[in-house]
């Protein structure tokens, strides 16, 4: 009769239990709870007699219906909520969460182009540094575009390119619509200096035609403006009109900038626009 009785105390408690949920009682609540069902078990209660086994029933008894105790406490807190915590605690807490700095992940960490760094420490960007011309070069924003995509910088590495970009006559052919034209249209039939040179001076076409014939005369400037992306180049105002700085034509032309556009890591600095944000920390 006594198992049943006990079965069914067990049974009633697991029930309780089971019905928490999964609630998390305060810090230290279970700790106290246990240390009071040590601390009753070990009392000696009255009317038990030690040794006997109607005194192991009664101690059975007692911890049972102090667990069963614990639950009801539990199932009130879930109901109406775990009792604050008490004041002078709030501030410690409160400092323990400010403490707490958030681990860096991958993302947080970016690390700087390998490539960028090696020529922004290489010798050649130090002559840049130090050179005014070749400092007003790289960091006028209208002349960006020379440095912007691969095929201007592979073009901008032959030195006959350089030259054409800062001859005035050829800025001027550029600045025209009517001679732009020309220049396409001799470029493509390949016309002779000498056949437009016959024509008469008071025809503008024929004008057009002769100021283009004299420029294409020159082989050297003939070959560079074969090329599309010269004529791009060219095409573009802002260019033309930053050209007109001489400053720009002897940065073009100097050695300082055809050691720099030929560093291997020279493209790279150049994509991320590093040389010109760095200059304008100088």
């Amino acid at each position: 009769m006594t198992d049943r009785n006990d079965r069914n105390d067990r049974d009633e408690l697991t029930s309780l239990i089971e019905e928490l949920g999964p609630v998390d009682p305060p810090q230290g609540f279970s700790r106290q709870v246990m240390s009071q069902i040590s601390l009753e078990a070990t009392r000696p209660r009255p009317g038990v007699i030690r040794g006997n086994k109607g005194e192991i029933v009664m101690m059975r008894k007692a911890m049972w219906g102090l667990a069963a105790a614990a639950a009801i406490v539990l199932v009130v807190y879930t109901v109406v909520g775990f009792p604050p915590i008490g004041r002078g605690t709030e501030g410690t807490i409160g400092a323990a969460q400010k403490a707490v700095t958030p681990q860096l992940t991958n993302k947080d960490v970016v690390l700087g182009d390998a490539s960028v760094q090696e020529f922004l420490q290489s010798d050649v960007f130090d002559k840049i540094v130090k050179d005014p011309d070749a400092r007003a070069l790289f960091t006028n924003a209208a002349l960006r575009p020379l440095f912007d995509s691969a095929e201007a910088r592979a073009t901008l590495r032959r030195a006959d390119v350089r030259q054409v970009l800062t001859r005035a006559e050829i800025r001027e052919i550029f600045a025209n619509a009517e001679t732009r034209a020309e220049l396409d249209a001799q470029i493509k039939t390949q016309v002779a200096a000498e056949v437009v040179n016959r024509a008469v001076a008071s025809d503008a076409r024929a004008q057009a035609r002769a100021a283009v014939a004299r420029i294409l005369s020159d082989a050297s400037v003939r070959t560079a403006l074969e090329n599309a992306n010269v004529r791009n180049m060219l095409d573009n105002a802002a260019i033309r009109n930053a050209m007109v700085d001489a400053r720009f034509a002897r940065a073009l032309n100097a050695d300082i900038f055809a050691s720099a556009i030929n560093h291997r890591a020279f493209e790279a600095a150049a994509r991320a626009n590093a040389i010109a944000t760095e200059l304008g920390k100088r």
